[in-house]
């Protein structure tokens, strides 16, 4: 509902292990790949090519900006990406914490 909102906090660990990718592993961190929608992506096919992770930008990608609720136009496709990456699905955003998780 209306009242999902997202507090702004600063994500000291986050910044770390991102700080450590950029030294050790930057080209992780590149995007590799662009489309039109989060609905548009192939899993399956990113898992067999051997991608071992997925990092999404939350703000206007899965939700509107300082909102815990996914967009409905993608919330089938977070689910499938969340069953086949599991811990290796990363969602970044530059301008709000998640406090509790997405809805």
């Amino acid at each position: 509902g209306e009242g999902n909102f997202m507090y702004q906090y600063l994500n000291v660990r986050a910044f770390g292990k991102i700080a450590k990718y950029l030294k050790e592993k930057p080209h992780v961190l590149i995007p590799h790949m662009e489309v039109n929608t989060v609905a548009d992506i192939n899993y399956k096919y990113l898992k067999q090519a051997g991608i071992k992770g997925i990092i999404f930008d939350k703000d206007n990608t899965i939700t509107e900006p300082y909102k815990l609720t996914v967009h409905p136009q993608v919330r089938a496709s977070i689910d499938e990406c969340n069953k086949l990456y599991m811990e290796n699905m990363v969602l970044f955003s530059n301008s709000a914490g998640i406090n509790g998780g997405l809805l």
